[in-house]
């Protein structure tokens, strides 16, 4: 069984006009993937195995880097949950 993990990402583009299209652009690249994932106000949780959940940061990151500057803030937890 893999590892399974709880990601809490928060992406904030700056020095941007358009910061909503940003945001959905790396929300897109979360939906991608076969992991859940609730988006929220402020940040969306993603649960699932771990290696894919890592992998998913990284496409967000390396993705995003080529649209925009941003901020990415990322927590995890292998609490059960």
């Amino acid at each position: 069984m893999e590892k399974q993990v709880t990601a809490e990402m928060s992406f904030f583009p700056v020095q941007t006009g358009d910061y909503k299209s940003e945001i959905n652009k790396a929300i897109e690249i979360i939906r991608g993937f076969n992991l859940e994932y609730k988006i929220g106000l402020l940040s969306t949780t993603v649960r699932g195995d771990q290696t894919l959940i890592f992998k998913m940061v990284y496409k967000v990151f390396s993705s995003m880097d080529e649209q925009c500057k941003f901020v990415l803030s990322v927590k995890y937890s292998n609490l059960p949950l």
